[in-house]
């Protein structure tokens, strides 16, 4: 059966997050709008986007739901964790439970204390401009039978190909720019 409902704050939800990757300049300030509609609209948690440093070497997170500020610890080498591998194979992760996931490392430290922490569930997609892994989104959600992890992997992946194209507009501009 069709929750109507739902799938009407997953329409709204993507149209606020079209509207908000237009509206700004400061790719933070963007990355910080798109997790509050996720969390309000759609009940997604914690949510972080790691990019790729310009070496390519290590997913640097720049931006999250939930962290006062990125550290130094919120850094994965390539396939190191789900984040580093997310973005080093191209291909978006599920995890149902993260406490029975041992390649999830919580270098943020934001699930730690959680009392459902067992009952935290994790997806994670690549952001990707075709071929090419520029980083990766990723978001919680409360584990449950009604909980449907494959429709918010699909939504996120969407999701990430407006974050991809954002990126790449802002990085040709900065280059032509320096060029000028």
């Amino acid at each position: 059966m069709v929750d109507y409902k739902q799938e009407a704050l997953k329409f709204q939800s993507l149209y606020l997050i079209s509207q908000a990757l237009n509206q700004h300049e400061d790719l933070g300030l963007i990355f910080k709008n798109i997790f509050s509609i996720l969390s309000h609209n759609l009940g997604l948690k914690r949510g972080t986007i790691g990019m790729l440093n310009d070496d390519g070497t290590e997913v640097v997170i720049q931006a999250g739901r939930g962290l006062k500020t990125v550290d130094e610890h919120a850094r994965y080498k390539m396939g190191e964790g789900i984040i580093g591998q997310v973005v080093a194979q191209g291909k978006p992760v599920i995890v149902p439970r993260i406490s029975e996931e041992t390649l999830f490392l919580d270098k943020t430290q934001r699930r730690s204390n959680l009392p459902e922490r067992n009952n935290i569930s994790y997806i994670c997609v690549p952001i990707q401009v075709g071929s090419k892994t520029l980083g990766a989104l990723s978001a919680d959600r409360l584990f449950g039978d009604d909980v449907a992890l494959e429709e918010d992997m699909k939504l996120l992946t969407l999701i990430a190909s407006y974050i991809a194209k954002t990126v790449q507009d802002r990085k040709l501009q900065e280059q032509e720019t320096s060029v000028l």
